[in-house]
């Protein structure tokens, strides 16, 4: 299938996301499965208007895919993917006081001071057709969490 230049774009960005790694140089998929939850949230009609809310659905639909995706890692807290994914450029938070610096992140410290999050537009735009949800989630899946 062919996809739009602005398609292949985000794709190439999705899969250069960086991710963190721990002891031993276990890799972190955590904002692999935040993307596909964003994803999902988008297709079940719970995102409005480009605006990611961190709140419960969110932090719960994360925490099930999690579960879903990878079942044998420790959960990485929601709020690490939700601020860290600003790094890889596709995904900005609007913070209610200026930047949350990340040292002492915490997950009610997120909750208190963020607004919302959001796509880029463009992103936000590509992500309202099934064939592409379907299409970024298979990419994601296969580049990071089937290996």
């Amino acid at each position: 299938m062919r996809h739009s230049p602005q398609v292949d774009m985000y794709r190439i960005m999705l899969l250069q996301i960086k991710r963190s790694t721990v002891r031993g140089g276990v890799i972190i998929n955590a904002k692999p499965v935040f993307l596909i939850s964003l994803i999902d949230l988008i297709e079940d009609g719970k995102v409005k208007n480009n605006e990611f809310f961190f709140d419960e659905a969110l932090r719960a639909k994360y925490e099930n895919r999690h579960k879903e995706l990878i079942p044998d890692a420790k959960i990485t807290p929601c709020y690490r993917p939700f601020y860290h994914l600003v790094q890889d450029g596709f995904w900005s938070v609007k913070w209610k006081n200026g930047f949350l610096k990340p040292h002492g992140l915490t997950d009610r410290r997120v909750r208190e001071n963020v607004i919302y999050a959001k796509l880029d537009n463009v992103l936000w735009d590509v992500l309202q057709e099934q064939d592409v949800r379907d299409y970024y989630r298979e990419v994601i899946k296969d580049h990071f969490l089937n290996k």
